[in-house]
């Protein structure tokens, strides 16, 4: 039987998991489809669209800086991502597609709820994974990115199975700030995980 401190231990691991799926694997994914809708129908412009779209994107100041279009999707958060992914090509996405960018950005939104604790039950983890993992393996299928679809996959069962480390300096660190960019960011900076982006 697990004693109170290796379950908030415990806790803690899977909101890490969880954060570095949705942080890290996710936008691999949706980073490709967008790369590969904009390879498509226009010519591997996005700045261009995005700034004949401006319009459209009046709520994501973020596009917009002193008038430049910043259309380094290495710099969008996962809201961004889902966000601009749905608002220029949600007609031309596969059913599969749309409902895995719904489920991911519904997951990212849900996971600010546990950002106070920084800690996460077990059967929230498995609910959450049992409709994270599916939806991320059906955003990449029909990318043609050999080389994302490869680290998605690998990113996707590094975080759910290999071991990551509970620094609770890390942990109090993270609950002194409720911005789940932020704790993404750290998680990263302290390498909880062995395989995240090279090694």
């Amino acid at each position: 039987m697990a004693t109170s401190e290796e379950e908030i231990t415990r806790g803690h691991e899977l909101y890490l998991r969880h954060l570095l799926l949705l942080g890290q694997a996710a936008p691999v994914g949706v980073k490709a489809v967008i790369e590969r809708e904009v390879r498509k129908q226009y010519m591997g412009s996005l700045a261009n669209l995005l700034a004949e779209k401006k319009d459209t994107f009046k709520a994501f100041p973020q596009l917009f800086q002193d008038d430049e279009v910043n259309a380094d999707i290495d710099s969008w958060d996962i809201h961004l991502l889902c966000d601009v992914t749905l608002a220029l090509f949600e007609s031309c996405l596969t059913d599969t597609e749309r409902e895995a960018i719904l489920c991911i950005s519904g997951q990212r939104k849900d996971l600010d709820n546990y950002a106070d604790s920084a800690s996460l039950s077990y059967k929230t983890f498995e609910t959450k994974w049992a409709a994270l993992h599916p939806a991320i393996l059906g955003l990449i299928k029909n990318i043609d990115d050999e080389t994302a679809k490869l680290e998605c996959t690998r990113m996707i069962y590094s975080f759910k199975s290999e071991s990551t480390r509970v620094n609770m300096e890390l942990i109090n660190r993270i609950k002194q700030t409720k911005d789940v960019n932020l704790h993404v960011q750290m998680a990263i900076q302290d390498k909880v995980a062995p395989k995240i982006h090279g090694d």
